[in-house]
């Protein structure tokens, strides 16, 4: 018959007592080492996941030629972002998004102008496809934009030589289709979303 185990105490010597009792003296050392380990840095929050709305709202302001920023501030974003989120202290969120938001690696300049890129391929003008890589290989230029801009204008090229200079309104995806030689494969790698691969770096810092 199995002894009778009090919830508590009184001391903890009796508490592992009667936990060796109960589990093995192995089993209750093994447990002791493992939440005895202090975590390493603080949890990650993936913030920038919660705001993918947000930047692509941006983006698309940012697409049409306006400018996100002075619309709307990272203050205003970060506190619409903590009154729906409030976590454990409303002033220390506040400071949080606002500290990612501002950073000059990976803020919020970076996400609205990789999120205009991979959005104006198929919905907005070639032009403005364009003008995102522009803006990323200044903002970034460590991080390998300026190859992807030559990448591109080399198919506007490519398609000016097969059919003239293209119309405002096409986007780089036509482009791009344009100036495919006719027997090309059509099978290609699908893109992969900032907010896919990309976000698991989080981006939560």
């Amino acid at each position: 018959m199995l002894p009778k185990f009090d919830w508590v105490g009184p001391t903890v010597d009796d508490d592992i007592r009667r936990a060796i009792t109960r589990y093995g003296m192995d089993e209750v050392k093994a447990a002791i080492q493992r939440l005895g380990k202090s975590k390493k840095g603080r949890r990650r929050i993936p913030d920038w996941k919660e705001l993918r709305s947000v930047i692509e709202e941006d983006a698309r302001l940012w697409l049409q030629e306006r400018n996100p920023f002075t619309e709307r501030t990272d203050y205003a974003i970060a506190k619409a972002y903590t009154d729906d989120n409030p976590g454990y202290n409303h002033a220390a969120t506040m400071q949080r998004i606002e500290r990612k938001l501002r950073s000059k690696v990976h803020g919020r300049k970076w996400f609205v102008l990789v999120t205009a890129y991979e959005l104006s391929r198929a919905e907005y003008s070639y032009k403005r496809h364009v003008d995102a890589l522009k803006a990323l290989t200044i903002l970034s230029p460590s991080e390998g934009w300026e190859t992807s801009l030559d990448l591109v204008q080399s198919k506007v090229a490519d398609f000016e030589r097969g059919n003239g200079p293209p119309p405002d309104g096409l986007t780089m995806a036509q482009i791009e289709e344009g100036a495919r030689p006719p027997n090309a494969l059509l099978n290609l790698p699908k893109r992969v979303g900032l907010f896919g691969a990309a976000a698991r770096k989080d981006l939560g810092t």
